[in-house]
């Protein structure tokens, strides 16, 4: 009897429905809580974006370093760095590079708009995607976002948008 009454509370501390399978691994033991809410991230690329022009290949890191994000910490890490290619008939291409440290994931909006007015038909265009975190690696996980945009397009702001996932 006393072993069943072991097997019952194992099972119940191990239920899915009080911990997702994801979260609490193959074991019940020492599984990793739930993190506590990370801010939603917001940063404006304008400055980077039209200081940082290279032509060709991607710049290398000591050509353009990473900046970290400010609501980074040990165990959630952000760092990015943006830039604007040359472009030739009329288009140039935007980059944003995304490095990730840690168990979450950022779910990434880069996104560049501008106003009619002056010649500029107004923009608004949106490159999506996961950001995949680099887990239990110290070393961080690169992704890659990109748009072509034309020349026509004036004043151009361009943000970087962002949330945490597990």
């Amino acid at each position: 009897m006393l072993w069943f009454i072991a097997l019952f509370i194992t099972l119940a501390s191990c239920s899915p429905v009080l911990q997702p399978l994801q979260e609490r691994g193959l074991t019940c033991v020492g599984y990793r809580g739930a993190p506590a809410e990370l801010p939603a991230i917001s940063i404006d690329l304008r400055g980077d974006i039209e200081a940082h022009v290279f032509d060709g290949a991607n710049p290398s890191l000591s050509q353009l370093p990473l900046n970290t994000w400010a609501g980074s910490d040990r165990n959630h890490r952000l760092e990015y760095r943006a830039w604007r290619s040359t472009g030739s008939n009329g288009i140039f291409n935007v980059h944003l590079e995304v490095q990730v440290t840690g168990y979450a994931n950022v779910f990434v909006n880069f996104g560049a708009q501008s106003d009619r007015g002056n010649g500029d038909p107004g923009l608004s265009r949106v490159d999506n995607g996961l950001a995949v975190g680099s887990g239990s690696n110290p070393y961080p996980r690169r992704t890659f976002f990109s748009m072509a945009l034309g020349t026509i397009h004036r004043n151009i702001n361009y943000n970087l948008a962002g949330n945490w996932r597990l």
